[in-house]
């Protein structure tokens, strides 16, 4: 194992020196966001000539996204359960399954609607203070319920629907340093949540390993325009405030603008879980892929580095390497026999975009990820076209091939395969 960790280390590190990268994986300019309002709108005239000019910071934003996934199998998800975990709801092996990112099944479906209202905060003029509100629904709006602790949202469901508080914080900053305090979007992933803010109408396997939101606060404080550093307290991965089994978790990272057009990012979290159960149910650990009982306590590492390039004649370039580790089991969990092989996944995914028209993007993804849970390799190959016959409207469909080795069962078509050709269409539109 440690061969193979040192060797994907040394491919993401040829990666980063060889090509480049884009945007940073929480640089928020690259982010949609909204349609801006005139309200409270910083004066431009104090008596004293123009002073302190800024730009409308109010943000309304609304996105819906809809489209169809299905596979060469042409097999359903097979549902064990009611609950609210993803082996609760769907067998992980059959249909798309999540391990795509897609949680729904092979059929169309209303995937997210958004529905935001942002003041952005700017600390150009010293004091400056900032809030977000963001709400989700569709069946991918579990990614962002507070299911891992029980909390408000996490049981907002209607069959394979769901409804979720995605952001709800407040930020208050001075010149260089700011504060963010409630629930937000996890900056430690390259793609995220919203759809607006992917190229691929599916997600990359290093994005289903990472955290989707955190609650509880983050500093950010920017050195020079060049490098800003970020860190934290939070209640874990993808919880709420009632944080009802008392995790715990550091956050933290820093942004680095390398040139024109590359930046490197490096973000992680190192949590302290405890398993136990609410209202007869089991609490569910994305970071360990499976529930966790009264006593089963761990702790989980997660990391990822993002490089981003804009190579120039409409292409652009990213590479992210991530790393998910779990270990210091509790006697309990050992006992149970999940801790007996220490639970890990690790890999690369590269992104490489071309703009053939002023209406028409192509891209391709390629994945190679470690699950030593499964003793296997996953490989993925994605291949999208971004169409804008209009403004505010977006077309995309894709094509992907999944397959994967190893000693472990076969995970595809009910167990029976190694490899799956999956696609589908969605079309978006934002305002």
């Amino acid at each position: 194992m440690k061969m193979r960790l040192l060797t994907g280390i040394v491919f993401a590190t040829l990666s980063v020196v060889l090509f480049g990268q884009q945007a940073m994986a929480s640089d928020t300019s690259s982010l949609y966001t909204g349609r801006a309002l005139d309200l409270g709108s910083c004066p431009t005239n104090y008596g004293y000539g123009n002073y302190c000019q800024k730009p409308s910071q109010w943000y309304l934003g609304f996105w819906t996204e809809a489209g169809v996934y299905t596979n060469s199998h042409g097999s359903s998800l097979q549902r064990t359960g009611g609950g609210n975990a993803p082996h609760d709801r769907f067998f992980p092996g059959t249909g798309n399954s999540f391990l795509l990112g897609n949680l729904q099944n092979p059929k169309f479906n209303m995937n997210q609607m958004g529905l935001f209202l942002e003041r952005k905060m700017n600390t150009s003029c010293g004091f400056d203070w900032g809030f977000k509100t963001q709400m989700m629904f569709g069946t991918d709006a579990y990614l962002t319920q507070s299911h891992e602790d029980f909390s408000f949202d996490h049981n907002w469901r209607s069959g394979d629907y769901y409804t979720s508080v995605s952001d709800l914080y407040v930020s208050v900053g001075y010149r260089k340093l700011a504060m963010k305090v409630g629930k937000f979007a996890s900056p430690l992933s390259y793609e995220h949540a919203e759809s607006p803010n992917n190229f691929f109408y599916s997600h990359s396997y290093g994005f289903l390993q990472s955290p989707d939101t955190h609650t509880g606060f983050l500093l950010d404080y920017r050195h020079h325009c060049r490098l800003s550093f970020f860190g934290g307290w939070t209640t874990g991965s993808d919880a709420g405030w009632d944080n009802r089994f008392d995790d715990s978790a550091v956050l933290g990272g820093f942004r680095y603008k390398l040139w024109d057009g590359g930046n490197l990012s490096y973000g992680m979290q190192y949590a302290k879980l405890h398993g136990g159960t609410y209202n007869g149910e089991l609490r569910y650990s994305k970071m360990f892929f499976d529930r966790l009982g009264a006593g089963e306590n761990m702790d989980a590492y997660y990391h990822s580095v993002v490089f981003t390039q804009d190579l120039g004649c409409r292409w652009d370039y990213a590479a992210e390497w991530y790393l998910m580790k779990t270990s210091n089991y509790s006697d309990a969990l050992l006992q149970s026999g999940n801790g007996k092989v220490p639970f890990s996944r690790y890999g690369i995914a590269q992104y490489l975009t071309y703009q053939l028209t002023c209406k028409v993007a192509l891209g391709l993804r390629a994945e190679w990820m470690r699950d030593n849970s499964y003793d296997a390799d996953f490989y993925a190959a994605t291949f999208g076209v971004n169409w804008t016959p209009v403004q505010c409207l977006v077309v995309r469909p894709e094509i992907r091939y999944d397959w994967h080795n190893g000693n472990g069962t076969a995970l595809f078509n009910n167990n029976s395969n190694r490899e799956q050709l999956s696609g589908g269409i969605a079309a978006m539109y934002k305002f």
